[in-house]
């Protein structure tokens, strides 16, 4: 990560919270509206198994021919394609049924017999474990016995995945494009810092005259940051320049005094040259 450019962790850093974010709302999303339809079909079967237990005081009818031509279309229209009566003892005593559900797609006897009479929606199995039934029961009236009405669940789950493939599809496509849109505008973001760098380069090659320009507004990060990069390469700049000048003393100040060295110097060379030559008794 450290090899990496400001550019690109930050670039990496919203992607990874954008691809949370969007997880997070599909989470939610989905969750209600599984909910949603959890509740409005456990609202029907609940109204159903209400309306049946009270219509049957007797039990269920026996040795009446089924008719699918009418039976299959009214148990679409409310949703329940099994409709189960149980006795006393937890025995299937009579069941209505769609045509058009294959006899090993309802749940089993036993799974019928676990569902609670209290009207608590519950979610069982099929027989051939093909898909999920969601039933609600309640006590028959005028006799001893529960009705249990239920309801494939395939629709809902069929929905929900359904949501899922657009929100993942939609999603990867908003990431990819809010990516890109991140890429670009980091490198606009950026591209003051860039040009700092440029002047900053300059001055290391020796040209204490650079400044960094105005890029941005002076209430700004980067406005702040040039302004104080300006104020510092100010200060260095006259401090070389300060050195500059005393060296120049320096140099005129050694060159003052060597002369002035030098003037006497050169007679008591000359005497020495003099005397040694044998020009004078001193």
């Amino acid at each position: 990560m450290t090899r990496l450019s400001l550019r690109s962790r930050l670039l990496l850093l919203t992607a990874g919270l954008l691809l949370a974010g969007l997880s997070l709302i599909s989470a939610v999303v989905s969750n209600q509206l599984e909910r949603y339809q959890l509740d409005r079909l456990d609202s029907q079967l609940r109204s159903f198994t209400q309306i049946i237990a009270e219509v049957a005081p007797n039990g269920p009818a026996r040795g009446q021919p089924a008719r699918p031509q009418l039976l299959d279309p009214a148990l679409d229209l409310i949703g329940a394609p099994y409709l189960a009566y149980l006795d006393g003892g937890g025995a299937v005593v009579g069941t209505v049924r769609s045509s058009r559900v294959a006899a090993a797609s309802f749940p089993s006897d036993d799974a019928l017999r676990s569902v609670p009479a209290d009207g608590s929606a519950v979610v069982l199995q099929a027989a051939d474990g093909s898909g999920r039934w969601r039933a609600v029961a309640r006590p028959a009236s005028g006799w001893s016995g529960t009705v249990i009405a239920t309801a494939q669940l395939t629709a809902a789950d069929a929905t929900i995945a359904k949501l899922h493939t657009t929100s993942l599809i939609s999603g990867a496509a908003l990431l990819v494009l809010l990516t890109a849109v991140g890429w670009w505008a980091l490198g606009r973001g950026l591209r003051p810092l860039r040009r700092i760098e440029h002047t900053a380069a300059a001055i290391a090659a020796g040209d204490l005259t650079e400044r960094v320009p105005g890029l941005a507004a002076p209430n700004t990060e980067i406005g702040h940051l040039g302004r104080s990069l300006n104020t510092m390469l100010g200060q260095l700049e006259q401090a070389f320049a300060d050195r500059e000048r005393a060296e120049t003393r320096m140099r005129t100040f050694l060159a003052d005094v060597s002369h002035e060295l030098r003037t006497p110097l050169v007679g008591i060379k000359g005497s020495t040259e003099l005397y040694r030559m044998g020009g004078s008794d001193a």
